[in-house]
């Protein structure tokens, strides 16, 4: 397991982890303290900043929203589904 958690070390640093919502993509924003240089957490915090069109592409089911990882040699993206979309939006409106 330590061999795959050290792929990651930095993931945490800079515009690596979006949300892609509208034609507009929000990157994460990583809760400090869960790494260093020479270790990182298995779990973290990530704070997604949506604009108010982004927001609206993420209400509309018919708009497909992608979350994107592009980290080192690891690169993948995923469609989100609807019921964790509906979850997002629950959020933002809190």
């Amino acid at each position: 397991m330590k061999h795959w958690l050290d792929q990651f070390m930095g993931l945490d640093h800079g515009e690596k982890v979006a949300i892609v919502a509208g034609g507009e993509r929000a990157f994460g924003e990583f809760e400090g303290g869960h790494s260093h240089d020479t270790k990182i957490s298995a779990v973290h915090f990530v704070r997604f900043r949506p604009t108010a069109s982004m927001q609206s592409a993420i209400a509309d089911l018919r708009q497909p929203v992608l979350l994107t990882v592009d980290h080192g040699e690891y690169h993948v993206q995923t469609v989100v589904p609807g019921s964790m979309r509906e979850e997002w939006l629950s959020d933002l409106s809190v």
